[in-house]
């Protein structure tokens, strides 16, 4: 959302200080460990390597993907021969200068958690957050800007459509991944490569091996209803949830039944939707056909409210019909007696 600036495309990229020897028996360290940024000798010539190889991979692939199909060059008809269209453009790319950005982290992310815990707000954050919403009158908005070159603080007036523009610019295409685990760190075995790896790491360094202290069992003191309620709501990794939860629609407070694979939730987020929209009054009934996923406790929850709202509606029906056989008496009541012959 950074103001008067083109698309902006780039990458961020965590390495290791270090990888695996071709046998995978030793740990090799970076030339820079050790040295620190203050090295800019070193640090430069490591810039210019890494640009390098990262040119040569994306030519080598954008060339391969051009040959399978997978990537279609303009101007190029059906049928015609590519070849020169990547060659040009090969070579127009590889005159360019390719810029590797490598520098110490700020004071407050020091540190390979201080990293990632950085990273991490780009991936789990919006292009743009409320609080820098200034105002908005219908047509245009101002928001809040910084400018980091300078790193002077302003805000910018602009256009609805114009806003709408850049915020869908952060929006990735379709079945593009937003992070991608590459080397040591893909997800197949993934833990036990991480252990190898901070063996050597210790060994390495110099570092002795501790051993593990024997587990001893503690007995564990039995949990209420309570607390197994708060576990299963929260879970592993949701610390962040608040217990106990509230409904959005009557406000009161909501018990923790059961827990459903992420899987199955998929499954049943449609019926769900249509059953939550019957509840708001959005819509006429829940769907007929129920899924076979469907947890029996929610079975027994649909039914008893499809039998309460067929119990309001006779009594609205009764009501209704008491109120016009009041009415026909009274007009019968009001009539004038008809007259003597």
């Amino acid at each position: 959302m950074a103001p008067k600036t083109g698309t902006t495309s780039h990458v961020h990229v965590v390495l290791t200080a270090g990888g695996l020897s071709e046998d995978g028996e030793q740990w090799v360290p970076l030339q820079l460990e050790g040295k620190g940024l203050e090295d800019l000798q070193a640090l430069e010539d490591l810039k210019r390597e890494l640009s390098t190889e990262y040119r040569t991979m994306y030519l080598r692939r954008l060339s391969r993907r051009v040959k399978s199909g997978k990537i279609r060059m303009p101007g190029v008809t059906d049928g015609s021969d590519p070849g020169p269209a990547v060659k040009e453009l090969s070579g127009k790319l590889r005159r360019k200068r390719w810029i590797i950005d490598m520098q110490a982290s700020p004071d407050r992310w020091k540190g390979s958690t201080g990293i990632v815990n950085y990273l991490a707000s780009y991936v789990a954050g919006t292009a743009i957050s409320d609080r820098r919403l200034v105002k908005d009158d219908g047509q245009k908005v101002t928001i809040k800007v910084k400018d980091y070159r300078t790193g002077v603080r302003t805000t910018e007036t602009m256009f609805g459509e114009e806003l709408l523009k850049r915020f869908a610019s952060h929006i990735l295409p379709l079945h593009c991944k937003r992070i991608r685990y590459l080397g040591l760190f893909a997800p197949q075995r993934r833990k036990e490569r991480l252990e190898h790896c901070q063996r050597l790491i210790s060994q390495c360094r110099g570092i002795p091996k501790q051993e593990e202290p024997e587990a001893v069992e503690e007995e564990q003191a039995p949990l209420d209803q309570e607390q197994i309620r708060k576990a299963l709501f929260i879970g592993e990794g949701n610390e962040r949830r608040t217990f106990p939860a509230t409904c959005r629609f009557c406000k009161g407070y909501m018990t923790p039944v059961a827990k459903i694979d992420g899987e199955k939730t998929m499954r049943l987020l449609g019926y769900l939707i249509v059953v939550m929209r019957w509840l708001a009054g959005k819509a006429e009934g829940p769907p007929e056909k129920q899924p076979w996923l469907l947890p029996d406790h929610f079975r027994l929850f649909v039914a008893s409210e499809l039998v309460a709202e067929e119990r309001r509606r006779l009594n609205a029906d009764q009501a209704q019909a008491v109120a016009s056989s009041t009415t026909l008496a009274t007009d019968a009541q009001c009539r004038p007696p008809p007259e003597a012959a």
